[in-house]
């Protein structure tokens, strides 16, 4: 505690007080965070200086209450407990507030946000469609207060951002310089209405002074990385001349055996590569000379007539039927003069395993 330009504990406080008139003054100016001057310095009585310090002790637990409820107020929401902005959002034109308070957008105006949120990284795709046609940006950058730029090559724009957490609020700044001009822009997101709200408020620095812009966006759906894969498909019983061909593909795979991989296909067989197809006996086997892992190959759809047929299914490695797959196959087949099924054209497609 101060008094008269020096800081005291609470014994030398309650020792060199000035006078008893001014004992119950000098406590309120405390409680307020005053200043206080008295005449002259006299001891305290023993009733007078247990009064002062009851009411000291009382005032520095509501001080330390209040501090306390600041600090839980004010406290930054955990990362686990963090909003997600993730999803599809759509512009509610009759909610949202332009440049300038001019009221809501016109019908011909649809903006819509893809925001891809998982922590501390976020990206939002902006896809603005007008009178006028339509246009796509991005921006990327994280939420711990880096700085973040961003090269909008559509509108001829470069972002400095930089992000961070205020509770359950993101709050942004950004500066915006572009061969017409520039703008500065203090940006707030946050969810509402149970997290299908997107509200964006914006106050815009410019040669013009400051104008505010609130958007409010509706949740179409969620992110595409959000979406639960389909389930698996099961398996199909094959008839026997069309198993064969998948385990013996399996076993000269896992052989290696390259030549007898290429027996598989007809003459003039295809399998797609990241470079293109590849088509052929002889740039087969060169593309099949170094397959060795233990290949699975699990057929969910078929059909057949007389002469072509086909299969479709997925793949992956490990001698487990509970091996997860790893992508899907489609084999075209056609039928030889001797009466087997040959590999026609071979297309995988990779999958990203969860």
């Amino acid at each position: 505690m101060r008094f008269q330009g020096k800081y005291l504990d609470a014994n030398q406080f309650t020792k060199t007080f000035q006078n008893r008139r001014c004992n119950r003054d000098v406590t309120a100016r405390y409680a307020l965070g005053r200043s206080f001057e008295c005449d002259h310095s006299v001891a305290l009585g023993p009733r007078v200086r247990g009064d002062l310090m009851k009411e000291l002790r009382m005032n520095i637990i509501v001080s330390l209450c209040m501090v306390g409820g600041l600090m839980q107020a004010g406290a930054p929401a955990t990362p686990q407990h963090r909003p997600d902005f993730s999803g599809i959002w759509r512009l509610d034109p009759s909610a949202s507030r332009m440049i300038g308070g001019g009221g809501p957008p016109s019908d011909q105006y649809q903006l819509t946000w893809l925001v891809n949120h998982r922590e501390p990284h976020i990206e939002v795709v902006v896809n603005v469609r007008n009178a006028f046609g339509s246009r796509e940006f991005t921006f990327r950058c994280t939420t711990d207060g880096k700085g973040c730029v961003n090269e909008l090559a559509s509108i001829n724009e470069v972002r400095r951002m930089a992000a961070s957490w205020e509770a359950n609020e993101l709050v942004m700044s950004q500066q915006a310089t572009s061969p017409h001009g520039g703008f500065t822009a203090m940006d707030r997101l946050r969810l509402e209405e149970g997290g299908q709200r997107l509200v964006f408020e914006r106050i815009v620095t410019n040669d013009r002074g400051d104008r505010p812009v609130k958007q409010v966006f509706r949740k179409l759906g969620p992110h595409p990385s959000q979406r639960q894969p389909p389930a698996a498909l099961p398996i199909v019983d094959l008839p026997a001349d069309l198993a064969r061909v998948l385990r013996d593909y399996e076993r000269h795979w896992h052989a290696g055996n390259a030549d007898a991989l290429v027996s598989l296909f007809t003459e003039d067989g295809l399998v797609a590569r990241r470079g293109g197809w590849i088509r052929g006996t002889a740039a087969l086997r060169e593309a099949l000379q170094r397959t060795s892992s233990q290949l699975r190959l699990r057929p969910v759809a078929y059909s057949v007539d007389e002469q072509v047929g086909y299969i479709v299914g997925a793949f992956g490695y490990g001698d487990q039927p509970s091996t997860p797959d790893r992508g899907l196959f489609i084999l075209t087949l056609r039928k030889s003069p001797a009466g087997r099924w040959l590999i026609a054209a071979d297309l995988d497609i990779s999958i990203r395993p969860e």
